[in-house]
């Protein structure tokens, strides 16, 4: 992670999370249960919810081209549902067994992470954003998107179906929103809160620091060059018979 001028990146990320959901697995007395996604979970969102809220106005499709589509979709929705179910997540546990969900989202044009916390019985998205700070009051986009469909992947994957850890009905977060028909909970969207009291950083930091050598958001310089150890003369080792 320390190379020059090289912030860190999904591939980090992803190594970091995977030792989290480690811990957790060996740490098996420990009443509070978590999970992390992957770093392509916020990719597969974004590509489902575009497709049922598209950003402009539908335009007609071609049978072909609306195929296309849909089958693109339903990958993006397949990988969503093993991630949920842990079918593809190394170390991790199904989330209706869980408390809380770590997923990892990348701010790209703003050459930034954020860590955002789902919350399962709480219905909540928790943001750990270092540059809440300078935003506006409303959540990104990427984190709108997260909690509105977010309800749409927990119920077709039949998570509040699974009552054996927590009975999802009888919280109340879900009061009256989990009946036969799930319409009521896919409609409303999870709550957003943003962290308050964390570390903030200005708004170019990191790229100043990526662009001058820095790996992290502290004021440390890039670790120093390995040094090279010479080889001992095998005649100067002394033997003891």
């Amino acid at each position: 992670m320390s190379e020059r001028k090289t912030c860190w990146n999904d591939e980090h990320l992803d190594v970091i999370f995977y030792h989290l959901r480690k811990k957790l697995k060996i740490q098996l007395g420990d009443n509070y249960k978590y999970t992390t996604t992957s770093c392509f979970f916020k990719t597969y969102v974004e590509k489902t919810h575009t497709r049922y809220y598209p950003a402009e106005p539908a335009i007609d499709l071609s049978t072909q081209q609306d195929h296309t589509e849909s089958i693109a979709v339903a990958k993006n929705e397949d990988a969503i549902a093993n991630i949920i179910h842990r079918f593809c997540m190394p170390a991790g546990l199904p989330w209706y067994m869980l408390d809380e969900v770590y997923v990892p989202i990348n701010y790209g044009k703003e050459f930034h992470w954020v860590l955002a916390v789902i919350v399962l019985k709480e219905g909540l998205i928790c943001v750990y954003d270092s540059l809440s700070s300078k935003r506006k009051k409303e959540p990104t986009i990427e984190i709108q998107k997260l909690a509105v469909m977010l309800p749409t992947y927990l119920s077709d994957n039949g998570f509040y179906d699974k009552t054996e850890q927590t009975d999802w009905s009888s919280l109340e977060a879900y009061k009256g929103k989990i009946t036969q028909q799930t319409d009521l909970v896919n409609e409303i969207p999870f709550d957003v809160d943003y962290v308050q009291n964390i570390p903030q950083q200005t708004s170019d930091s990191l790229v100043k620091k990526a662009n001058e050598g820095y790996t992290s958001d502290n004021g440390d310089p890039p670790r120093p060059r390995k040094s090279v150890i010479k080889e001992i003369d095998a005649s100067a080792i002394v033997t003891l018979e």
